[in-house]
């Protein structure tokens, strides 16, 4: 986690745009971190049938489960839209 936020706060640093793409939701949480700290009122809308609002998930805080629950933690406001109960 620490390899890309610190990877995606070069892109951010730099003045460019960053853009993730990808089916794996825990390596969001360090992408945001990396923005927040450029953009401090970041706000994160997530579009998903989960919530991703765990604490932990099979032992682990830094889990697909988890991510939301670690972006709010570090103190992103966050919407959720679609998520399924």
């Amino acid at each position: 986690m620490a390899r890309i936020e610190r990877a995606a706060r070069e892109v951010v640093e730099s003045g460019r745009f960053l853009i993730g793409l990808g089916g794996e939701h825990s390596v969001s949480a360090p992408l945001v971190r990396a923005v927040r700290k450029r953009h401090p009122h970041l706000g994160v809308l997530q579009l998903d049938a989960h919530a991703d609002l765990r604490e932990e998930f099979e032992g682990s805080r830094d889990n697909h489960a988890c991510v939301m629950h670690r972006i709010f933690d570090d103190g992103s406001p966050i919407a959720q839209v679609g998520i399924a109960r």
